[in-house]
């Protein structure tokens, strides 16, 4: 996978990021959760090392769907405020049904006080930032 980060920082191909980007959203959503986080953590890194802020956002969406898979339910609060700033996602139907609909109901399993003040504290974080703690917790 080191060719991801590799190719990645190309200018003229991202495609593969990209591509390992929609993988990690699509395995997590599909409940292939060992998948999930393998591709997730390469997402995350290239992402960090590349600065491309659509592996960012890749790398935050399937985080925030494997938490809901292992019930981290206010990892998965915290973390949908900061998938939804980008307006990528707030235009996209296919994030809409695969991210925003799916994790936004599970998280209702908090009580809404504390789900508010999850939420209140992701809006405020730097994605960016949130992205280097969460690969630095899952190395």
């Amino acid at each position: 996978m080191s060719e991801l980060r590799q190719r990645s920082s190309r200018p003229n191909f991202p495609d593969l990021g990209e591509t390992v980007g929609m993988a990690s959203i699509t395995a997590a959503h599909l409940h292939f959760v060992e998948e999930g986080w393998l591709w997730t953590c390469e997402v995350l890194q290239a992402a960090l090392e590349t600065k491309q802020w659509l592996l960012l956002l890749y790398g935050l969406a399937a985080t925030a769907q494997l938490h809901i898979h292992a019930e981290a339910f206010e990892e998965a609060a915290r973390l949908l405020p900061q998938v939804e700033r980008f307006p990528l996602v707030q235009a996209s139907r296919w994030f809409d049904e695969v991210l925003r609909q799916p994790v936004g109901a599970a998280v209702q399993v908090l009580p809404p006080a504390q789900r508010a003040a999850l939420q209140a504290k992701g809006q405020r974080q730097d994605p960016w930032k949130t992205a280097a703690a969460l690969l630095k917790k899952l190395a």
